[in-house]
């Protein structure tokens, strides 16, 4: 029986031992991603710190909607990694100052497609390709790559989607000023049932409600 008692100790104690380290080994990748991002965000100049901005209120907005906290995770990281397949598009492109023509916006569209290839094999980021693949998607099957819509899109994807055209619509960019946040609230409101998933939508408006202050909301 001691001997026995103590083997579930050692066990014990092992598989403590090696949880520990996966998750020292976890966190390590994660802080990876970040700087792999940030470095990203500078290859993009119009996109400089958004890959930071929209993980913070991706989880904000899962939180709001009940999400299990089990699954953060995931969409924070598929939050950093949206746009790692912009690495395949070429600098003159992601940094013209003007539209694209068609082949370049071709060429833009293919960035999913990509993202997916590159983090296919990496076990650990499995849970962020819902959002790598279908974050350009919308509710009304008009999107890309797959023309999805309605709940066919996975959730984590939906709820992407709007923290991403929010933080674009309130940056600058080359050929426009930032839009003010009620400006931007307003425009996602209105394609609330063709871009975008209304519930999403309602949970982000108070998300937003709740994190700003009231002086920056008409600024």
């Amino acid at each position: 029986m001691a001997a026995q008692a103590a083997l579930a100790v050692g066990q014990a104690l092992l598989f403590s031992k090696m949880r520990s380290y996966a998750t020292e080994v976890e966190v390590s990748y994660d802080t990876t991603l970040r700087v792999l991002m940030g470095a990203l965000d500078t290859k993009d100049k119009t996109t400089q710190g958004h890959s930071a901005r929209v993980s913070r209120l991706t989880l904000s907005l899962a939180r709001e909607m009940s999400i299990p906290n089990d699954q953060l995770v995931h969409l924070e990281r598929g939050a950093l990694l949206h746009d790692v397949g912009k690495i395949g598009v070429p600098d003159a492109i992601l940094n013209k100052p003007d539209s694209l023509n068609e082949a370049e916006w071709e060429a833009m569209r293919k960035h999913p497609m990509l993202a997916g290839l590159m983090i296919s094999q990496v076990g650990f980021l499995e849970g962020a390709m819902p959002i790598l693949l279908y974050h350009h998607e919308r509710y009304d099957g008009g999107g890309y790559p797959f023309s999805l819509a309605g709940e066919a899109i996975p959730l984590e994807a939906r709820i992407f989607a709007v923290v991403d055209s929010y933080d674009a619509m309130t940056s600058d960019r080359p050929y426009r000023d930032a839009m003010s946040s009620d400006a931007a609230l307003h425009e996602i409101r209105s394609h609330a049932g063709s871009q975008f998933d209304p519930q999403v939508v309602d949970a982000f408006d108070r998300v937003i409600e709740r994190e700003r202050p009231a002086q920056q909301r008409a600024s």
